[in-house]
């Protein structure tokens, strides 16, 4: 049998078994489990108000714990059903390894489309290639910047926005706007690249 409970009800030997797994459990999220002896995996669903912001719909991301290799299709597929009747008309997303085969096929067999696959690079300070243009410089990134930024994004990025059969180009310039937005006013690193005083690119 699936349960689902807010992560202020749930009972506190259900919760105990969770942290093992977890340190920690997000305030206000669901977890759906089978109810047996032990909790073998769960399915954290929680609310995403940065998203909504964007989508204009209640929108719930999806996290993972436990043994992921046991987690079946159909516990997915009863699970999201259970919640969905109390909370119908939302978006629901998750972002989850490619080398998680089978959580990947147990999504998409229940309906889930694959948006965007991402890669992760990394290098370190010493390894990194030296700037071959001496003309160019760098700063963070001031408000007025923001209008000139976006001309460099729209048409050019291709986000999960407009990949997305659901949203589309319009959701896509919605989020970067806010998102430059945001990340120049709260002081994030939105590093701009000038030649002969005007910005030519940036990068966050």
């Amino acid at each position: 049998m699936i349960k689902i409970y807010n992560s202020e009800s749930i009972p506190k030997k259900y919760l105990m078994d969770f942290l093992k797994q977890e340190d920690t459990l997000n305030e206000g999220s669901f977890l759906a489990f089978e109810d047996k002896k032990h909790i073998k995996y769960a399915m954290e669903i929680k609310r995403d108000l940065w998203e909504e912001s964007i989508i204009g719909v209640p929108v719930y991301k999806l996290n993972f714990y436990g043994d992921l290799k046991k987690l079946s299709a159909n516990f997915l597929r009863s699970a999201l059903n259970n919640f969905i009747k109390e909370n119908n008309k939302i978006y629901i997303l998750t972002r989850i390894s490619t080398n998680n085969v089978p959580l990947v096929t147990n999504l998409q067999e229940i309906g889930f489309k694959t948006i965007e696959i991402l890669v992760e690079l990394a290098v370190t300070s010493k390894k990194m290639a030296p700037i071959s243009n001496k003309n160019i410089s760098f700063r963070n990134a001031r408000n007025k910047d923001i209008p000139l930024l976006l001309t460099f994004i729209a048409g050019r990025v291709y986000s999960r926005y407009y990949m997305d059969p659901l949203l589309g180009i319009n959701y896509e310039k919605k989020a970067y706007k806010l998102w430059l937005k945001n990340a120049v006013e709260g002081n994030e690193n939105i590093i701009v690249a000038t030649s002969s005083g005007k910005v030519i690119g940036f990068c966050s």
